[in-house]
């Protein structure tokens, strides 16, 4: 019920981040165009303030979204460029480069702002060729560090395949209860279609015989009626009397026979073969956690 409880959380938790993170991007969505708005009129200057300040770490506008950010800035820098801020519109080139060197402005800027992108990348080719290397190290050592996981993995499977060795449990057996009707030795032997229909007959039988003697008893109290019939009424009650005999000799039978079964048959002890639980320092639990625009679930447990 924990294990459940926790997992609910967790879904909901993933929920509202997921929420909330779609409701982020669509205000991104409004203020980026809201600050295209004036870039379209020809009004650079206003574009430029509005983009400024879409990209300024500290404004309420600030944007969230890495693709709007990195869209953002190139608007910011083809309105420097309109607007004759040359140096600066390089240095935002230079951080979208460091950021993505793989950026590319549209078609739709002018081609101006795609000659500052070439001559600037151009400028800063050596600084992200050494990005590249740094970035070609670190996925190595990813990689490195994934097949490291996998190996510990690898170690902690055969660590629980060794821990989830055979266990055997005796249960002893007793021949006292072996000497109990209605099928108990042969369910003590682990012989359970016998033992049901021993328990089956035998209930069926003295029900019949405590049946038949209360018909009996009723019977008889009939027999004190002036207008009864008396040939018919012993008739009747003589019938009954037998039945109440036979099924109550036929119980007796069976309960007897059933009791000599479980002890000719008779097991001593059984024995079960069991699992070993797993110790909880091998066992894995679910986890979350938010990122970026979105979450993260997986489990986790301790090696």
């Amino acid at each position: 019920m924990r294990r459940v409880s926790k997992l609910f959380v967790l879904l909901i938790g993933v929920i509202l981040v997921m929420t909330s993170a779609r409701g982020a991007f669509a205000d991104d969505e409004t203020e980026f165009e809201k600050a295209r708005n004036p870039y379209t009129a020809g009004r650079y200057a206003e574009a430029v303030e509005r983009f400024r300040e879409l990209l300024e770490p500290s404004s309420d506008k600030r944007l969230t979204d890495p693709w709007l950010i990195e869209r953002s800035r190139m608007y910011l820098v083809a309105s420097l460029i309109a607007t004759n801020h040359i140096k600066e519109a390089d240095e935002q080139i230079k951080v979208i480069l460091r950021q993505n060197p793989s950026a590319v402005p549209d078609a739709v800027f002018p081609t101006q702002v795609l000659d500052r992108f070439t001559d600037v990348r151009a400028r800063m080719r050596e600084e992200l060729e050494e990005k590249a290397r740094e970035e070609a190290r670190a996925e190595q050592e990813k990689l490195r560090q994934e097949q490291e996981k996998k190996a510990r993995e690898r170690a902690r499977i055969k660590e629980l395949e060794r821990l989830a060795s055979q266990e055997v449990h005796v249960e002893a057996h007793s021949r006292w209860i072996a000497m109990i009707p209605f099928g108990v030795g042969q369910f003590q032997n682990d012989q359970r279609a016998l033992g049901w229909t021993l328990l089956g007959s035998e209930a069926a039988l003295a029900g019949t015989s405590i049946v038949a003697s209360v018909v009996v008893q009723s019977l008889q109290s009939q027999g004190t009626k002036p207008t009864v019939d008396k040939q018919n009424l012993n008739d009747r009650t003589s019938r009954w009397e037998q039945v109440n005999h036979l099924s109550f000799i036929a119980c007796v039978v069976a309960a007897a026979g059933g009791v000599l079964h479980a002890q000719l048959t008779y097991v001593p002890e059984r024995r079960e073969v069991v699992r070993r639980p797993l110790p909880p320092s091998l066992q894995v639990v679910p986890s979350a956690a938010a990122i970026d625009k979105g979450a993260v679930v997986g489990i986790q447990g301790s090696f």
